[in-house]
């Protein structure tokens, strides 16, 4: 748990503006259940999915900080396939979510889940090899 919290805090020392962002749309997104705000807001699960995705790329390179030698290639592999898959995320789920009212939130958050899960993988894999830049 300790590697997967400091993970986190270098991730959010270098990305602080990319995470604020999402968290500023969660909560926007959130006001989609008042009654006043509902008719102009996407629903909660249009912005949640991609700037939740690169919470997985954390959580991953954390829990497999500072790996023996032998297994980084392996680490690092499944790490790659994690980013691929938060890109897709962040890519397609705007695209299943169009219709939806307020699209310009589902596409601010697929851009900044985009730009998160690079950011995300940068840190992860510096923590995965133990070599900081």
């Amino acid at each position: 748990m300790n590697g997967i919290l400091t993970v986190w805090v270098i991730t959010w020392r270098i990305a602080w503006p990319l995470v604020l962002a999402g968290i500023g749309l969660l909560l926007i997104s959130l006001l989609a259940y008042a009654p006043r705000f509902a008719p102009r807001l996407p629903p909660l699960r249009a912005v949640s999915a991609p700037l939740l995705a690169p919470l997985l790329l954390i959580a991953w390179s954390g829990a497999h900080w500072a790996t023996a030698q032998g297994r980084v290639k392996a680490v690092s592999s499944a790490h790659n396939w994690l980013l691929a898959l938060c890109l897709l995320v962040a890519i397609v789920w705007p695209v299943v979510f169009r219709r939806v009212r307020g699209v310009g939130f589902v596409l601010a958050a697929g851009a900044v889940g985009f730009l998160y899960s690079i950011a995300a993988w940068f840190i992860g894999s510096m923590a995965i090899s133990d070599v900081w830049l």
